[in-house]
């Protein structure tokens, strides 16, 4: 019985060794961390995700129109108008979280873009604007983050998750002198624009503007000026010549336009139908939920006005 057990134990120890070789493979059925980045499409793709709407404000998320003073819900009272936003308000904990989701996948595909195997199988010259590209998305994020934050967790490179749980916050100032470096090196390497057949991606424009708004909010108005300048010299942008078509579908490429999420009715990458119909009136089949405050419908009246007597 001993021999016969020993045969068994043997063979299944033989077994699993034969295995091992065969059982230690990356998922065959999904993409892993580990062996992505090593071409352009797989690059791309992962480039492509930080466009995705979730990393940005959401239409009812915390850059809504509906929670300033410039528009309201007729239905209920936005948590800051009520008073009642805390620690644990959803709107607010799921900017943390997208966000720190997003800079760990730039970080994770700049540690990537950095090995032997990519630099092999992509042209230097590319890699620098996709580079470029992904250190761009992580100063935005890190933007926002500070914005409504302060001083937040800060980290340029992948982390496991022991480090993660010793990781204490980092002075906002610190993290700003962060996110103006990227924004350079973005401004760098990017282009100033794509060809009109080609998928719109961020520009050096996008970079130097999004760099002029939070050093806007940050009180930094030398930094603002100047970065402001560099975005105007490029001479790329202008303002729309009549605002009324300005978000018509067939404006959606303007010259006013620095920095969109691209959307596409083929790939069902849009605005939900219930955001435009709460915006829409109920005479034209809308839900009429979402409308302009008071003082906002005037300024555009006196807007208006000043057009029509050509001061503007």
């Amino acid at each position: 019985m001993k021999s016969v057990l020993y045969i068994i134990l043997t063979g299944f120890g033989l077994l699993l060794a034969g295995c091992q070789n065969s059982l230690d493979l990356y998922p065959l059925a999904q993409p892993s961390a580990e062996k992505w980045y090593s071409s352009e499409s797989e690059i791309l793709l992962a480039l492509n995700d930080l466009y995705r709407p979730d990393w940005w404000t959401p239409d009812e998320g915390i850059g809504s129109e509906v929670l300033s003073d410039d528009g309201f819900n007729r239905t209920t009272l936005s948590p800051i108008k009520a008073g009642t936003t805390n620690s644990q308000w959803g709107t607010s904990t799921l900017l943390w979280r997208n966000s720190y989701k997003a800079i760990a996948r730039a970080n994770r595909a700049l540690a990537a873009l950095d090995n032997p195997v990519t630099k092999t199988n992509v042209p230097q010259a590319k890699l620098d604007v996709y580079v470029a590209e992904l250190k761009f998305h992580r100063a935005a994020q890190y933007a926002r983050l500070i914005t409504y934050f302060g001083d937040v967790v800060y980290s340029d490179g992948v982390i496991s998750i022991e480090e993660a749980y010793t990781k204490g916050r980092t002075d906002r100032k610190t993290v700003l002198a962060n996110v103006y470096k990227d924004f350079d090196a973005a401004a760098v390497a990017l282009p100033k624009n794509y060809a009109a057949s080609s998928v719109k991606r961020v520009t050096k424009g996008a970079a130097y503007a999004l760099k002029t708004r939070i050093a806007l909010y940050m009180g930094d108005f030398k930094t603002a000026a100047e970065s402001a300048k560099a975005c105007m010299d490029l001479a790329e942008y202008s303002l729309h010549t009549g605002y009324a078509n300005l978000f018509a579908q067939s404006t959606k490429n303007s010259r006013e336009v620095i920095f969109g999420l691209p959307r596409s009715i083929a790939l069902n990458v849009n605005i939900a139908s219930s955001n435009v119909l709460d915006r829409i009136t109920r005479n034209a089949g809308g839900f009429a939920a979402i409308a302009p405050t008071w003082d906002m419908s005037v300024s555009y009246t006196h807007l208006r006005a000043h057009e029509t007597r050509g001061n503007l």
